[in-house]
C-alpha cells in the first residue's frame, strides 16, 4: 500500500505543478481576450482541475493580484478609446498618455560617454501613465504655492520652476493633491521618466546620435562626440521652446534637471517590472540634463542625484498624473 501511494503522491505534485505552468501561460495571454470573461473563465479553471485547497487559494490571490494592479492597463487594451491621449487640467498642466510595455533600460556598453551606473536591463511597466508634457513652470508653481523661488524669474510665467529640491516638489504635490480632486499628483519613477523620455528610440537622444543646440537647451560648448558646437545660453528657456519627442513631451533633454520619486541606486541586471528604485538610500534622483550641463549629461540613460533637501537653479521636475 505504501508503494502505491507515493506514485499517487507524486503523480498528484506533477499535475500541480502543470497546473501552475498551465495558469502562467493564460496569464501572458490574457492581453488578447475580454477580461471580465477570461478572468471567470480563469477561476473555474482553478477550481475545476485542482483538489488541492491551497492550491486554489494561492491561485486565485495571484490572480487577484494580478487585476488589481492592472486596471487601468486592463482599461486601456480593451477599449483604448474610452482613454483620453491627453488631459489638461485648470493650472494648463497638460499630460499625454503613455503606454505600457517593455524597454531596455541604461545604455549599451559601446554607447559614447556612458556611465558604469547605466546597466542595460530589461524593464516592463504594466500601466499605462499619464506624463506632463512640459516641465512644471513658474506660472504652474506660483498659482499653487504662492511663492516663486526661481533664480530666472524674468523670462515669465512660461519659464521652468527651478532652485526647487525634491521636498519642495513634495510640498508642491500634496498641495496640488488637496486642490485637485479629479486625481492624483506625483513624481514620475526613474524608469517611467527613461521610458517616456526614450519614445522607443534607442539612440543617446530621442533625435538620433547628436542633440543640438536647436533641439535642447544644454551647455553648446561641449557637444557630444563627433558633433557640432552650439549656443551655450546660460539660462532657461521657455517650457516647450523645441521639438518634441514622439510621446509628445518636451525639454526631456536640457533646461531643467526634473526630480523623480526613486531614491539613487545601482540598477539590477536581471529583468524587473514595475521598478521604483532601493527602499534605503540617502539621495534622490534626477534626470534629463539641464542649460548649465554638457551634452553627455542629457543623455536619455544619464543618472544624477542629490540629496532630497538640495536645491539648485537647473533643478525643477515634471508630473504623473492618474485620473479618478
Amino acid at each position: 500500500m505504501g508503494k502505491p501511494g507515493h506514485l499517487w503522491h507524486l503523480h498528484f505534485i506533477l499535475r500541480d505543478d502543470l497546473i501552475r505552468i498551465g495558469y502562467e501561460k493564460a496569464l501572458s495571454y490574457y492581453e488578447d481576450c475580454n477580461p471580465s470573461e477570461w478572468q471567470r473563465t480563469m477561476k473555474s479553471y482553478i477550481n475545476a482541475i485542482s483538489f488541492d485547497r491551497l492550491l486554489v487559494h494561492d491561485l486565485k490571490h495571484q490572480l487577484e493580484t494580478r487585476f488589481s494592479k492592472k486596471d487601468t492597463f486592463l482599461q486601456s487594451i480593451t477599449n483604448k478609446d474610452t482613454l483620453p491621449q491627453s488631459i489638461t487640467n485648470n493650472l494648463g498642466m497638460t499630460f499625454v498618455l503613455i503606454p505600457a510595455g517593455t524597454f531596455m533600460m541604461g545604455s549599451p556598453e559601446d554607447e559614447q560617454e556612458r556611465r558604469d551606473n547605466e546597466v542595460l536591463h530589461e524593464v516592463t511597466l504594466t500601466q499605462s501613465y499619464y506624463m506632463q508634457t512640459t516641465q512644471v513652470t513658474q506660472g504652474q508653481w506660483e498659482s499653487v504655492m504662492g511663492n516663486n523661488p526661481s533664480r530666472f524669474k524674468d523670462g515669465g510665467p512660461n519659464f521652468p520652476v527651478e532652485n526647487v529640491s525634491w521636498e519642495d516638489t513634495q510640498a508642491f504635490i500634496s498641495k496640488l493633491n488637496q486642490q485637485d480632486s479629479t486625481g492624483t499628483y506625483r513624481l514620475p519613477t526613474e524608469a517611467e521618466w527613461e521610458y517616456a523620455c526614450m519614445a522607443e528610440t534607442s539612440g543617446p537622444f530621442y533625435f538620433g546620435k547628436c542633440l543640438s543646440t536647436d533641439q535642447a537647451n544644454y551647455d553648446g560648448n561641449y557637444p557630444f562626440e563627433n558633433c557640432p558646437d552650439g549656443e551655450f545660453r546660460r539660462k532657461t528657456t521657455p517650457v516647450g521652446n523645441f521639438e518634441a519627442n514622439a510621446y509628445g513631451l518636451y525639454d526631456m533633454h536640457g533646461n531643467v534637471l526634473e526630480w523623480c520619486q526613486d531614491r539613487f541606486g545601482d540598477y539590477p541586471t536581471e529583468p524587473v517590472t514595475d521598478p521604483t528604485g532601493p527602499e534605503n538610500a540617502a539621495d534622490r534622483v534626477l534626470r534629463g540634463g539641464s542649460w548649465y550641463n554638457y551634452a553627455r549629461n542629457c543623455r536619455s540613460a544619464y543618472r544624477n542625484y542629490d540629496e532630497p533637501d538640495s536645491s539648485y537653479y537647473n533643478t525643477g521636475f515634471r508630473l504623473v498624473f492618474s485620473p479618478g
